[in-house]
């Protein structure tokens, strides 16, 4: 966009006065001007575009031309800047919202460091259990608090049977060279003469996750609803950070992760069946169970 002024302090330099400017585009002033239309009854005498190319040259030059380009206030380049500033400041709005998110789950473990506050997961999870099954009395979420609780008994075992070979760690379940603070409260000191094999934290996420998976599909027997797709959705997610979580903190080797969310498909089901095994033997445990299970209801 062609700015549509010169400057005047520009103006006044190449002319004495207002007329010289005028008279500078008047036919008048090239002796090759031509009639070349009438319209009604009078004529105009118009410039030719050579005519006017040769006035403009010789009035004016291309740098006073360049720089009154520069000061238009109207340019492309202002009206680019003016976005860019809006777009610009709602990019900082939500990097500001999106910082101060982060740095309040960085402070959840007391600690400035997110891997250790979704690492805690685990015991919060347990007290909020604790918490609903001492208010609420409820059976059914005793036992499944109890379930998952158990995940220690095939832990314990693979820890102790499977990770030992002639008194030494498997290569297999060694944790990664300076392993330290490996344990539920990120405490513990020195962990890298400790099996690592398999991970407790996504073992015990994706028990949970495959339990409600079973559940709401009754075995597979059914598609579950989209409230129960979502909650399903989340604990996936919350497995893929507590991996990650665990890995970054140099708890686990990927693979000991992995072990971990095998586990949590084979405890998880183990799980479901035990629960509807005893809940048809008991209608405090069914009805019990009802009560969880409105909240999934669409």
């Amino acid at each position: 966009m062609n700015c549509p002024f010169i400057k005047i302090e520009q103006k006044e330099k190449m002319f004495k006065n207002d007329d010289d400017f005028m008279s500078a585009l008047t036919p008048q002033s090239s002796s090759s001007l031509q009639d070349v239309s009438k319209y009604n009854d009078y004529s105009e005498r118009l410039l030719t575009p050579s005519d006017s190319l040769n006035v403009m040259s010789k009035y004016f030059t291309s740098s006073s031309i360049d720089s009154g380009k520069k000061s238009c206030p109207c340019s492309v380049g202002s009206n680019q800047n003016l976005e860019n500033g809006s777009t610009g400041g709602i990019k900082k709005g939500f990097s500001n919202l999106f910082d101060s998110i982060t740095n309040l789950l960085k402070n959840m473990a007391g600690e400035r460091d997110i891997y250790k506050a979704i690492s805690l997961y685990e015991f919060y999870m347990n007290i909020v259990l604790l918490v609903l099954i001492t208010s609420t009395q409820n059976t059914y979420l005793a036992l499944l608090f109890v379930g998952l609780f158990s995940k220690q008994i095939p832990e314990r075992i693979i820890k102790t049977f499977l990770s030992i070979k002639n008194g030494e760690l498997t290569e297999i379940a060694k944790r990664p060279d300076g392993a330290n603070n490996c344990n539920m409260f990120n405490s513990g000191g020195d962990s890298s003469q400790h099996s690592g094999l398999i991970s407790g934290h996504t073992f015990l996420i994706s028990t949970l996750a495959f339990y409600f998976i079973y559940k709401f599909t009754d075995n597979f027997k059914h598609n579950p609803n989209y409230k129960q797709s979502i909650f399903i959705l989340i604990l996936f997610i919350w497995i893929g950070l507590v991996a990650m979580a665990r890995m970054r903190l140099g708890c686990h080797k990927p693979h000991q992760t992995v072990f971990g969310f095998v586990m949590g498909i084979v405890w998880g089901y183990l799980i479901y069946i035990i629960i509807e095994l005893i809940k048809n033997k008991s209608s405090r445990v069914e009805e019990d169970e009802q009560k969880i299970m409105r909240l999934f209801e669409v």
